[in-house]
């Protein structure tokens, strides 16, 4: 194979985009994620501390892990990922529903 055959096929495999973009995708997503977490536990501790209910708070954090579970999952066939989404999917209907009894 020749530098262009093999440039086309890694086009093809990736979906048109390259190794740069695909990296600085992952970084981008991993620096949100992390920013999120960041404000996320801040405000779960000022409303700890305030004795606020946090299940809305957790039930949001959780609903990402469940997804980015199911994500990896999909994609690597990992079955711990498919696990870990399914208890924690569980835990998110759960805290869902009593927060809805709560506030009826």
């Amino acid at each position: 194979m020749n530098k262009d055959e093999i440039l086309e096929k890694s086009r093809r495999d990736n979906d048109g985009m390259d190794e740069r973009f695909k990296l600085m995708q992952w970084r981008a997503s991993y620096l949100m994620l992390s920013v999120m977490m960041v404000v996320w536990a801040l405000l779960f501790l000022w409303d700890s501390l305030h004795g606020q209910s946090t299940d809305v708070s957790f039930a949001i954090v959780m609903s990402g892990i469940a997804a980015m579970n199911f994500y990896q999952f999909y994609q690597f066939r990992y079955k711990t990922a498919l696990g870990a989404g399914v208890l924690v999917t569980v835990a998110v209907i759960s805290v869902v529903v009593h927060h809805i009894f709560a506030t009826m």
